[in-house]
């Protein structure tokens, strides 16, 4: 629940149709954390730099290995799930390690690759914005891949 100072600071989320969504989003307390959470700006790349290890916190670093590679296997080469996380090959020795995210009025996307320790965090107040699309073509691009075929498509 958000206190009125964090209401206040609020991104104001829209929903397809253009209409301001929900604050709060039904959900179950089993699945909070794939929608019901709230964060800052701040708040995501600290996490995005300790998951590209350039921060250490009281949680063990040696972690990130088994976070990162794939433990499934996807049907395009090179790309599987990770904890929590997708990788997609960008080509050559470089994968994009990623999560996105939306729900009914916000849409997110955090990826890094690893090899080159690029990273971003995108933020829409808008349902569906095509951020894992435009998030990997950012990292593509800053890391000389820009045009390849194999980027992820939109959706969790």
């Amino acid at each position: 629940k958000l206190d009125d100072e964090e209401r206040a600071r609020l991104a104001v989320g829209y929903n397809r149709a253009g209409q301001r969504a929900r604050e709060n989003m039904p959900t179950w307390p089993a699945f909070n954390g794939a929608g019901a959470l709230f964060s800052t700006v701040a708040d995501m790349q600290r996490f995005l730099a300790w998951n590209m290890g350039e921060l250490k916190a009281d949680f063990p670093n040696g972690v990130l290995d088994d976070l990162h590679k794939p433990h499934f296997a996807l049907p395009r080469a090179g790309a599987g799930i990770g904890l929590g996380w997708h990788i997609t090959p960008l080509g050559g020795d470089l994968s994009v390690v990623w999560k996105n995210g939306d729900t009914l009025g916000y849409s997110s996307f955090i990826g890094f690759v690893p090899h080159t320790r690029s990273g971003i965090v995108l933020l829409a107040n808008s349902a569906k914005c095509p951020l894992t699309h435009a998030g990997t073509q950012i990292l593509a691009t800053l890391n000389g891949r820009a045009g390849e075929s194999n980027m992820p498509e939109e959706g969790n």
